[in-house]
């Protein structure tokens, strides 16, 4: 690891997650809970919402952003609220350098989950959220490559321009936060 890589982990810089609604975005979150019970750094678990006008010539539909805005408090606080439940409702305990074990429980009393919704496109929020974070964790939607390369990706934004290190959690984790599954991909 760079010394300026290693720099970020001094301190105790948060770990940003970006959050949408997804199963993903719960399983991101999930994921750092669970990574989260050694170092217990804080957590900012952050929603970006981006309120776009729409008009059909006369038929203009009208949206109070506030709303919007609220939906995604909402949204962000349903995610916090499952991610937490999944990784406290373990059972058990034991924990590895992957994570707590299957079955661990990880208790979250006394970590810090900064909850925020941002205006602007998420890309932009995200990497500016986590410009002094020690890590940006993403849940990745799995479109594949044709449909990022045409509508772009979130994730492929932040993973090229954020000024720290980048982990975007596979579909296929939503059902593992204990992080086995993602360091067995790493050591592939």
């Amino acid at each position: 690891m760079s010394e300026q890589a290693s720099d970020r982990f001094e301190g105790n810089r948060p770990i940003v997650v970006g959050v949408d609604g997804s199963p993903t975005s719960v399983a991101a979150l999930a994921w750092v809970l669970a990574q989260n019970e050694a170092h217990r750094r804080p957590i900012h678990a952050v929603s970006a919402w981006h309120f776009v006008p729409m008009a059909a010539g006369p038929a203009t539909v009208l949206v109070d952003p506030g709303d919007v805005r609220q939906d995604h408090v909402e949204r962000l606080r349903q995610v916090v609220a499952e991610a937490t439940e999944t990784v406290t409702s373990a059972g058990g305990s034991g924990s590895s350098a992957a994570g707590p074990s299957p079955g661990s429980a990880v208790a979250l009393d006394d970590v810090d989950i900064r909850q925020e919704v941002i205006e602007g496109p998420p890309a932009t929020v995200l990497l500016e959220a986590a410009r002094d974070a020690a890590v940006l964790v993403l849940g990745s939607h799995g479109h594949g490559r044709a449909y990022a390369s045409l509508v772009g990706s979130v994730s492929a934004a932040c993973i090229r321009h954020a000024h720290c290190p980048v982990i975007v959690i596979p579909p296929g984790m939503a059902e593992d936060t204990t992080g086995s599954q993602l360091v067995a991909e790493a050591n592939r």
